[in-house]
C-alpha cells in the first residue's frame, strides 16, 4: 500500500514536470512566432522603403536630365495617349460585364414570367399535371 501511495507520487511529479515543460515550450513557440511575424513585418516594411526610395531615385535622375522642352511635350502626349487607351479598355470592359448582368437579369425575367403559374398552382395545393395544363393554357 505505501509502495502504491509512492509509486502515485512519483507519477504525480513526473506529470507536473512534463506539464511544466510543456508550458514551457507552448512560450517559446509563441515567442518564436511573435518574433517572427515582427521579422516578416520589418521584412516587408524594408521593401517597400526600398522600392521607394529606387523610385524617388529614378525620379530625380529624370528631373535632372537637361530634356529639351520639344522632348518633354513629345513624352508628355505619349502619356496621355497610353492614359486615353488604358481608360477606353477599361471603360469597354465595364460596358461588357454590364451588358452580361443586364443579359442574365432579362434571362431570370423571362423564367420567372415563364414558371410563375406553375408556381401560385403548386402554392394553391394543385396536382402537378393540373398545374402543368394551366400553364401549358
Amino acid at each position: 500500500s505505501f509502495n502504491i501511495y509512492l509509486f502515485e507520487q512519483e507519477a504525480l511529479q513526473r506529470e507536473q514536470l512534463l506539464e511544466n515543460k510543456l508550458a514551457t515550450l507552448q512560450r517559446l513557440v509563441e515567442t518564436t512566432r511573435q518574433a517572427s511575424d515582427l521579422g516578416w513585418k520589418s521584412l516587408i516594411d524594408e521593401d517597400r522603403l526600398l522600392s521607394r526610395v529606387e523610385v524617388l531615385e529614378n525620379q530625380l535622375q529624370i528631373y535632372s536630365k537637361n530634356f529639351a522642352e520639344d522632348k518633354l511635350r513629345e513624352e508628355l502626349r505619349k502619356l496621355q495617349e497610353d492614359k486615353c487607351q488604358y481608360q477606353g479598355s477599361a471603360k469597354e470592359s465595364l460596358r461588357k460585364v454590364l451588358q452580361e448582368k443586364l443579359e442574365a437579369i432579362q434571362k431570370l425575367q423571362d423564367i420567372e414570367r415563364l414558371y410563375h403559374p406553375i408556381f401560385r398552382a403548386f402554392i394553391g395545393g394543385c396536382s402537378i399535371s393540373r398545374a402543368l395544363r394551366l400553364w401549358r393554357s
